[in-house]
């Protein structure tokens, strides 16, 4: 089809600075257009329209800005995928030719379409490379489906999900679709032909978007760079200071992070006090406030128990204080399929506190002792499913293969009681290392020795995902451990 020669030059005069910043970034680009019946042909040419201006002002390339896009109403259909075109032209001869379909609009079964579809390594998705991943989505009305969960699911994966809303008077699902600020990520317009207005205020919304997202990576690659030693492969913090690992590599990465604890006979009170010590310890080392690391905690034996939400304290200070002063051992047969659900339904919402609709990084630290005497794979799998990383820690009578069903693979540890005589013999900065590499049990050290100590120890080698939680890797999760005295 023919478009104007007004058109061409006005948007790009509009798009000239936008296009020449977005010729310096990185990014993946899916756009997710709804091409229902309520939209009609000629609105769905204005559609068009708006891709074709956008498009052309982007730097588009294999190795600078790939783009794909998809078509939805009653289903999916893959129009082309991040790595089928690396020249412009191609990918604007596509969205010329791109043919109207009708039939309802089924909005939340086409972002879980373009989720395991598009943003996989093989359809050219660089998001194991730290670029960032967007969908754009184009819709007029309201779905017939529901879209929050997909919606969270992008969004567990770092994609960012812009919404560009046509005349629909309830937006309630299309701000649970978009990210959040609303503001930034959300365009509600009255009509079709505002839509040619549109392309610049969405490229200048996501040029700041893909700054940030450069300097984080920066950042992040200088303090990977600051913090690791060639020899032992990980942070060289003496053992009593962590703020180096906090402070420094994972500045700007926070989480909301659960910690659910086995409270059942199996754990045991003493055990039960010392594993109270260990996330003491982990939670004096995160900077946490509103804006930044949440904090929740529940116990569990036959039913789960809340200590606290993910939005009860805003301060450090307050959860130490609960943790110190308010977290009693319960007792009871041991349940953690029932208490995985109860985690489920009660902390991962955003009455909660919860963020996962901004993106932010979901996590449940689930510490057990003993072969759960319920099933745990279902309520595991659906916690994994909202986009919940689940780290299982096992202490004392764990049942390993449980503890792999319950975890996102490959988050399984182990907390292993371990003395030695040579640790009375070394000042405390040097435990870090030694227990590394000299580890004994319990049982050979026999009661002579009244050293006690927690250590977890990282059951696979590190995986370079770029889901994978900063707090949690090789070199800082080694450095969480801690030598209690009896």
């Amino acid at each position: 089809r023919a478009y104007s020669s007004c058109w061409r030059i006005t948007s790009r005069k509009l798009l000239e600075v936008e296009g020449r910043k977005a010729k310096a970034t990185l990014a993946d680009i899916v756009f997710l257009v709804d091409t229902s019946t309520s939209i009609g042909q000629e609105n769905f040419q204005k559609v068009k329209n708006f891709l074709y201006t956008l498009v052309s002002s982007l730097n588009v390339s294999s190795d600078q800005i790939r783009v794909g896009l998809a078509q939805y109403s009653d289903e999916t259909f893959t129009v082309f995928l991040l790595n089928q075109y690396s020249l412009k032209s191609d990918i604007l001869e596509q969205i010329q030719n791109l043919p109207y379909r009708s039939g309802e609009s089924y909005t939340g079964t086409a972002l879980d379409f373009v989720r395991t579809t598009y943003f996989t390594e093989s359809a050219g998705s660089r998001v194991l490379e730290n670029v960032p991943q967007v969908v754009i989505l184009v819709t007029d009305g309201e779905s017939n489906d529901e879209v929050k969960m997909p919606a969270n699911k992008l969004k567990a994966r770092s994609i960012s999900v812009y919404v560009i809303g046509i005349n629909v008077q309830d937006t309630t699902k299309l701000q649970e679709i978009a990210n959040k600020p609303l503001n930034k990520f959300l365009f509600s317009i009255d009509s079709y032909d505002v839509l040619q207005d549109l392309p610049r205020s969405l490229l200048q919304t996501m040029w700041i978007f893909f700054s940030q997202k450069i300097s984080e990576r920066k950042d992040d690659l200088v303090a990977r760079i600051l913090s690791w030693d060639s020899d032992s492969g990980f942070i060289p913090c003496s053992a009593t200071d962590f703020s180096c690992i906090y402070n420094g590599a994972f500045t700007k990465h926070y989480a909301d992070i659960v910690f659910l604890v086995d409270s059942s006979v199996n754990m045991g009170s003493s055990t039960f006090e010392q594993i109270k010590n260990f996330i003491y310890q982990i939670v004096d080392q995160l900077d946490i406030g509103t804006d930044k690391y949440r904090v929740g905690l529940a116990q569990y034996s036959r039913e789960g128990l809340v200590e606290f939400l993910l939005n009860t304290y805003k301060s450090k200070e307050d959860v130490l204080n609960h943790l110190q002063g308010r977290v009693t051992f319960l007792g009871g047969p041991l349940q953690t399929g029932r208490a995985l659900e109860f985690l489920h339904q009660v902390f991962f919402k955003e009455e909660a506190g919860s963020r996962i609709s901004q993106g932010t990084p979901q996590f449940a630290v689930v510490i057990t002792s003993a072969k759960s005497k319920d099933d745990v794979a279902e309520a595991a799998e659906e916690l994994k499913e909202i986009g919940v990383k689940v780290i299982s820690v096992g202490v004392q009578n764990f049942d390993r293969e449980e503890m792999e069903v319950i975890a996102t693979s490959p988050l399984v540890y182990q907390i292993m009681f371990f003395c030695s005589l040579f640790f009375l013999e070394m000042g405390h900065s040097k435990r870090l290392q030694i227990q590394i590499q000299r580890r004994t049990s319990l049982k050979s050290c026999g009661s002579l020795i009244r050293c006690l100590g927690l250590a977890v120890r990282e059951r696979e080698r590190e995986t370079q995902s770029v889901n994978f939680p900063k707090i949690w890797t090789k070199g800082s999760l080694i450095s969480l451990y801690m030598c209690f005295n009896i």
